[in-house]
Formats: structure tokens, sequence, C-alpha cells
């Protein structure tokens, strides 16, 4: 997401615990009973943040705040599309849970697809 405002569900008939691990953004740590079905967080600056529920261990989540629109989430394959990105020299950034993060410089040439390829190895 851009930085700004985001909506957090609970649709569970369960309490649930948002805590959030920042370092750029205040920490949040709120109860979410099961009859608040919706609570509205503010994420202003760029940054990387893990998500739990305290309540349930098992329950863990990523949330990536950028500065940019130009963003994406791979599917199935490893792969993310970005449309619209304007022409010129620029630095896509990669990260993964465990993996860390790469950048890469590219040219992006208009009116031409773009590819990049990335190689995530385990350190």
């Amino acid at each position: 997401m851009m930085p700004g405002e985001l909506e957090l569900k609970n649709s569970d008939d369960i309490l649930h615990n948002i805590h959030t691990y920042s370092t750029a953004n205040p920490t949040i740590n709120k109860a979410q009973p099961k009859f608040k079905k919706t609570m509205t967080e503010k994420f202003e600056k760029p940054e990387v943040v893990k998500l739990t529920c305290d309540v349930h261990s098992w329950m863990l989540g990523w949330l990536a705040v950028v500065p940019s629109p130009y963003f994406g989430v791979t599917d199935q394959n490893g792969v993310a599309k970005l449309e619209g990105v304007p022409a010129g020299k620029q630095t896509v950034e990669i990260w993964h849970e465990q993996l860390g993060k790469q950048t890469k410089d590219v040219d992006v040439k208009a009116g031409q697809t773009t590819k990049v390829s990335v190689e995530m190895v385990k350190k």
C-alpha cells in the first residue's frame, strides 16, 4: 500500500489482536473484539511492517508501505506485473520474508515491455 489509512477487518466471531512491529510508523497493539468488525489505522511512512495476532500465534502477515504507486505481489509462479511505470531509469526493489531484499536498476523504454529477472537465494 501507499502511505495512508488501512482498514483492518475481523470477519470471525472471536477476539483478535492487531499487533504491528514497526520502526518508522507507530507500533499498534490493540484488541479487536468480535463485535468490532473494522478498525482503521494509519501507516504514514514507508517500511515493511510485521503484523501478528497475540491471541492466535499462528496468525502472521506483512504489510509493505511503499512511496510509489508501482508495486505488486508475485503470483504462484513468482511473477509480478507493474503497469504504467514511467520511461527512464528505475530501481526495482524485491522483498521476501525470509530471503531479504534486493534492488535492481532497470531501463524502462516507452511503449515497450521490460522484463526483470531476480533470483532470491538463502544466505
